[in-house]
């Protein structure tokens, strides 16, 4: 595939590095994909120990996922020219806190609204590594993954950069909204450092593809946790898996390395 059809993308997989509760090591995430090992609610928070003290008392509980995978991804790595961030529900965990205590005419902290914003993970990881280079942060509902490699995919065909590091990082929403209908069922992160693809290439490569949803066709079955969906195909390859949003059909598939 090139990198560009009709009707879909595909990048170079450099590098990936994912977090979720009870599975931070490439080994676990194994047995996890292999269906030997389940996430674990009592497991340790995030490795952020890189970090210095005073930063990392900052850091939400999604930050330090984003910190995590990140880091774990550019070990050894230069850094990348661009940085793309996605998250369906950033940090709501504390915007939530912010608006109960609102309900209750409590005054709002500046630090806790200024910490409460979409980009907050991003703007805290540049800081951390002093890093210039520009980073982008979307949400785009059931499709925010797929329109974080996009961006990425545009990125690197425009020349504007030659590896991109995409972080996908979502924890699920708190409880007053158990009602409402979500593809994020578990706090994970995950981080894939992209390039554009080579003829003969050397490492794994996704391709996002997608087509409209037939009109009239029943209600859509979003893919939970699409980060979740990306690891597995990238440990496993197989089948495509889909992500039906309603208004398109996005699938990933997975080409495995030149021999």
């Amino acid at each position: 595939m090139d990198e560009k059809s009709s009707d879909g993308v595909a990048l170079a997989v450099v590098r990936w590095s994912a977090w979720a509760p009870g599975l931070s090591t490439p080994a676990a995430w194994e047995k996890w994909a292999a269906g030997a090992l389940d996430p674990s609610p009592h497991a340790e928070k995030p490795d952020v120990s890189f970090v210095p003290a005073m930063l990392r008392r900052r850091l939400s509980s999604l930050s330090r996922t984003v910190f995590h995978v990140a880091a774990t991804c550019l070990d050894g790595e230069a850094p990348p020219d661009a940085y793309v961030y996605c998250s369906r529900y950033g940090e709501y965990e504390r915007s939530f806190e912010i608006l109960s205590g609102l309900a209750q005419h409590e005054t709002v902290s500046p630090a806790a609204f200024s910490h409460s914003v979409h980009n907050t993970s991003a703007s805290l990881f540049s800081i951390a590594r002093e890093d210039p280079a520009p980073y982008t942060a979307l949400a785009a509902g059931a499709a925010t993954l797929e329109s974080a490699f996009l961006e990425a995919w545009t990125l690197l065909k425009s020349g504007e950069a030659g590896r991109v590091l995409l972080i996908c990082h979502d924890e699920p929403l708190p409880p007053l909204y158990k009602e409402q209908e979500t593809n994020v069922t578990l706090n994970c992160a995950l981080a894939l450092l992209l390039q554009p693809c080579k003829t003969d290439f050397d490492a794994d490569q996704l391709e996002v593809s997608w087509q409209g949803s037939p009109v009239g066709s029943p209600l859509p079955l979003k893919a939970d946790d699409p980060a979740l969906q990306v690891v597995r195909l990238l440990i496993n390859g197989g089948e495509p898996f889909k992500n039906d949003t309603g208004r398109l059909i996005w699938q990933w598939t997975k080409r495995a390395r030149a021999a």
